[in-house]
């Protein structure tokens, strides 16, 4: 007869083995607390010291003082200064030893503090006054200083990254600015003590946000206040600015703020408005940051891409004043709200005053037939690039020139579409963005439950085509008729190849500027018809025949083009094996000499 084996039984061998036992709960007992205490965010207080350094070369010195806080101290600190220019970097702790740091792809790491030291101060210098997308990047003057926040400040990792395993908690945070005490003062989370330091205790993500985007502006300026008791904004002039402060100036920025105000059912309290100078022979825009607190920029109130930029940027101060930005921050999030704000940049229009709309051009149907056209051209012409779908932000942030165009041609257009779409059956105004502010609070909102419950039984293909698709939105409607060789259409058309050249060029030496031509271009449109070259689909391209017959033979220029070349549209590096390519250019150059 076979014994059945004996069942294991835990409390007897624990009775008998008690030694053993003992040990064995304190490894688990040691290992779980030290798993728990890895596991617990690190605290440090940070203050920032920023001064002029040298007026002329336009340097800032910055000091960052880290102190650590509570038991358990960080190891390493970790900060990010993306893309400044910075020079002469030092890491001393208060016992004048020198830390150990290094910078590497925007990121500086700090070792740790020793055993007998209280702070670490981090020093460097950063050029400012860097010419960007839409003026240099800060300034500073003998009598002004005006900068963004991420432009001068090494911020902590948890600014930028705030799921970063090295991302230890900031427990308060202070910014002194070395200025004048008589100078006013435009500065987030003004400080009690002194009118030119920020200082936040326990700041949340968006506060850190809010200092990488804000202005810091200090000098002496005239001011033009709009308060009331339920909130408000303050015009701030430089005095080298005085000219642009216009009387259309001053009802256009009313009209604005009020138009934001209704939309959004509240005013921001308190907001500020910085109009600043302009730089150099050249009259270069200045621009200093924008917030929901805060912005600076140069302001020219006869231009108006000047009026379009400031409907943009009090859409993001009046949003970011109601919403939690966290969860509009990241794909494919982040380019519906990107594309929300310059839909409301162009409906905000609208608000401006008859006259001054009449006398600059400034009508939302014909900044969405401008985009439309844009993008449609684009998207057919450098599918290589451009074919991607607003679901695919994630994957290509590597890429400036995918990135704009996504968020400032692709997206407002997606967003003009849903919106034109639920208008139709609502009969109501602001439908996506009303759906926004009553659902803000809901931890599941995403743009796929909003565009379900919003389109209703369109919402899974609209989606499906839109936001996941490659397909053309098809704003038709928007095109700007044109006829043969019409030259607006190819000089604006040749400012949007310069503006995406100014995106690729970054990040591809070989992108180059396409200068179209009206020379010709319905002869050789006509020669590629007869060789039968196709851009798109045969229903696709007589869509684009009938609405615009000009970009249209623009595309047959360069479908045929390409088959000279012996190349295809759509071909991996299309644009630099033809413009780029010698061999390619002469090709297509004696092509040209045969056209009569």
């Amino acid at each position: 007869m076979v014994k059945k084996p004996k069942k294991f039984n835990i409390l007897r061998w624990v009775k008998r083995n008690r030694v053993i036992s003992a040990i064995v709960l304190a490894i688990i007992l040691i290992s779980g607390s030290i798993a728990i205490l890895k596991s617990i965010p690190r605290k440090f207080q940070i203050e920032y010291t920023i001064g002029p350094k040298d007026i002329d070369s336009k340097t800032l010195n910055v000091n960052v003082r880290i102190k650590a806080k509570g038991l358990f101290k960080p190891k390493q600190f970790v900060l990010v200064n993306g893309n400044m220019s910075v020079d002469n970097e030092s890491c001393i702790d208060d016992q004048k030893n020198q830390i150990n740091f290094k910078g590497e792809n925007g990121i500086v790491e700090i070792d740790g503090l020793k055993s007998k030291s209280e702070y670490i101060d981090y020093n460097y210098n950063v050029e400012i006054a860097k010419l960007g997308k839409h003026g240099y990047n800060s300034e500073v003057y003998g009598k002004m200083l005006s900068y963004e926040g991420e432009s001068v400040l090494a911020m902590p990792i948890a600014a930028i990254d705030e799921k970063n395993k090295k991302a230890d908690r900031v427990e308060d945070i202070k910014i002194h600015n070395i200025v004048p005490d008589k100078w006013d003062s435009i500065v987030p989370f003004q400080s009690k003590e002194s009118k030119s330091t920020s200082e936040i205790n326990n700041p949340s993500w968006f506060d850190l946000y809010e200092i990488r985007k804000s202005t810091f502006t200090f000098g002496s300026f005239k001011k033009d206040e709009h308060i009331t008791g339920d909130g408000g904004y303050t015009v701030y002039i430089d005095p080298e600015a005085e000219g642009s402060y216009t009387e259309d100036a001053k009802k256009g920025l009313d009209a604005l703020y009020n138009y934001y105000s209704k939309v959004f059912k509240k005013k921001i309290n308190n907001y500020s408005i910085v109009i600043l100078r302009t730089e150099g022979e050249n009259k270069g825009y200045i621009i200093g940051g924008a917030s929901s607190t805060n912005m600076a920029s140069t302001f020219n109130p006869e231009n108006a891409r000047d009026w379009q930029l400031m409907g943009h940027r009090l859409f993001h101060a009046f949003f970011e004043s109601n919403v939690a930005l966290e969860k509009f921050n990241e794909a494919p999030m982040l380019n519906f709200y990107e594309g929300l704000a310059t839909y409301y940049e162009n409906m905000s229009m609208m608000s401006l005053p008859k006259d001054l709309r009449d006398r600059l051009n400034i009508f939302p149907e014909k900044e969405f037939g401008n985009l439309f056209e844009r993008y449609t051209y684009m998207k057919l012409k450098s599918p290589e690039n451009l074919n991607f779908a607003p679901s695919d932000e994630e994957s290509i942030t590597s890429s400036p020139g995918k990135i704009e165009f996504l968020h400032y041609t692709q997206s407002p257009l997606v967003v003009k579409y849903m919106e034109d779409a639920i208008g139709k059956k609502t009969s109501k105004e602001d439908n996506i963005l009303n759906y926004i502010l009553s659902n803000k609070d809901e931890k599941t909102f995403n743009i796929y439950s909003m565009v379900k419950e919003l389109m209703k039984e369109d919402g899974e293909d609209f989606i499906n085509k839109y936001i996941k698709g490659y397909e053309i939105v098809p704003l038709w409607n928007l095109a700007q008729s044109s006829e043969g060789e019409n030259k607006e259409v190819v000089n604006r058309l040749n400012d949007f190849e310069y503006l995406l050249y100014t995106w690729f060029a970054q990040e591809n030496d070989l992108y180059l500027k396409d200068n179209l031509s009206s020379e010709n271009l319905v002869k050789i449109a006509e020669e590629a018809d007869k060789e039968d070259v196709r851009f798109a689909s045969k229903d696709l391209e007589a869509k684009i025949k009938e609405t615009s017959p000009t970009m249209y033979n623009l595309l047959k220029e360069y479908a045929l083009r390409a088959k000279i070349c012996s190349l295809e549209i759509g071909s991996p590096y299309l644009r630099e094996q033809l413009l780029s390519n010698r061999e390619n250019v002469e090709k297509w150059e004696a092509f040209l000499k045969t056209i009569k």
